[in-house]
């Protein structure tokens, strides 16, 4: 008798286990669905503030042409030396008076890198 009641305890104890291990398994196969869910929820957000900061600054940067394209030019087209910036005035005697060469060598012109002159040789100064 107390052989039997053991194995019958025994089987009872095992379904229960049995039970409460398939209830793990939903629980942890819910949790991973909300971690997917999560996580794609969350590279949507990073790809949407991607392109919302990529809109933005291709706005910005057509209003600020926009803004450059109204400003008064010279003859032929091209800034006269008055309207030049503070900046290009500088950039323009950093160079040698050359403003084109001085948008070809960029920030170097300003830092004096080059002596104002191109290490190739003297270039034509454009006015």
């Amino acid at each position: 008798y107390r052989v039997r009641a053991t194995i019958r305890n025994s089987e009872e104890l095992r379904r229960g286990t049995i039970e409460q291990l398939e209830k793990a398994r939903i629980r942890l196969q819910k949790v991973e669905l909300e971690a997917d869910e999560y996580r794609m929820n969350g590279y949507s957000e990073i790809e949407r503030e991607k392109a919302n900061l990529i809109n933005a600054t291709s706005i910005s940067l057509e209003q600020l042409e926009k803004s450059g394209r109204g400003r008064a030019r010279g003859a032929r087209g091209s800034r006269s030396r008055a309207g030049r910036s503070p900046r290009r005035r500088r950039m323009a005697v950093a160079s040698g008076g050359c403003v084109a060469r001085t948008r070809r060598r960029g920030a170097r012109a300003i830092a004096g890198e080059h002596g104002g002159a191109d290490a190739e040789g003297p270039e034509r100064r454009v006015r």
